[in-house]
């Protein structure tokens, strides 16, 4: 109740300032227009007159300007010159007693030699999948990080323990 009567005097004030403006506005303009000439004041106060006007916030508002997505620039994986290539596939064919030329040929056949191959679930130079990664990694006592399977090195080394237990059946397409 309190607040409709604060409201409503609010009101009331408000009207009796525009009305008080209002009268001093309209008795100076008949000063003046009396002082100055002899028109007819009456005509003139009775007049409506339109007024344009702006509004201007306190604070413009900034349009945005839209900022281009810089496209990342790849960082080429170094490649391996054959000789290199060619010593880690040696080092881990003998070390598990399996065929170097197999070694390699699986892992021409599974991605061009390309360590960070990936295609859908399978990735790096043998396209294992995170299971199979895991999997053939714990039987090597080896961290199992699928991750790894993008280091040329842990990827051979763990294709030729999988060969070597009997399990180039994982890469149906690339052994014969």
């Amino acid at each position: 109740m309190r607040l409709k009567f604060y409201t409503f005097a609010v009101i009331i004030t408000l009207f009796a300032y525009i009305f008080l403006v209002q009268s001093i506005i309209v008795g100076n303009f008949r000063k003046i227009i009396s002082q100055t000439t002899s028109l007819n004041v009456k005509n003139l106060t009775s007049q409506r007159y339109d007024l344009e006007y702006i509004v201007i916030s306190e604070t413009p508002i900034p349009t945005r300007t839209p900022t281009p997505t810089p496209t990342p620039t790849i960082t080429p994986t170094p490649k391996l010159i054959p000789s290199q290539l060619d010593s880690i596939f040696e080092k881990y064919a003998k070390e598990n007693s399996v065929d170097k030329n197999l070694l390699k040929k699986i892992a021409l056949c599974e991605s061009g030699l390309n360590p960070q191959a990936r295609n859908g679930p399978y990735g790096g130079l043998y396209q294992f999948t995170t299971s199979a990664w895991i999997s053939v990694r714990r039987l090597m006592n080896s961290d199992p990080n699928p991750d790894l399977r993008f280091n040329i090195e842990e990827a051979v080394r763990t294709a030729s323990f999988k060969i070597s237990v009997g399990g180039e059946n994982i890469w149906p397409n690339c052994r014969n």
